[in-house]
């Protein structure tokens, strides 16, 4: 757990600026993103965190689609990963606070609709 918390204090504040990159049209922005995510979505599946892994996991299918070109980065979709990047960082708070994972069916659904 503790090493989860570490890798998260610095990954989250990384994808916040690569978030910000995307919109501005970056090159190469989408590929660290979806590294870094799935760093993400990997270690919280070591330290059973399900919820967030499962979040991870349908916003890294986004970004694949973007990489291969499936869909475009619009403001909306951009606002929606935000809003789903600002999720995951108030769950790895409770998690860091209370070693809770609260269920994601919410935010899944946005992800997939």
């Amino acid at each position: 757990m503790p090493i989860f918390i570490e890798d998260t204090v610095e990954l989250l504040p990384k994808i916040r600026t690569n978030l910000e990159l995307l919109i501005n049209e970056e090159p190469n922005v989408i590929s660290e993103l979806h590294r870094d995510l799935h760093t993400l979505k990997g270690g919280s599946n070591m330290i059973q965190a399900r919820h967030i892994g499962l979040i991870a996991h349908e916003l890294e299918t986004i970004y694949e689609k973007l990489i291969n070109q499936q869909i475009q980065a619009s403001s909306a979709l951009v606002n929606l990963i935000r809003a789903v990047q600002d999720d995951i960082a108030d769950r790895i708070q409770t998690i860091k606070d209370h070693q809770v994972d609260y269920p994601s069916t919410h935010v899944l659904g946005l992800l997939k609709g």
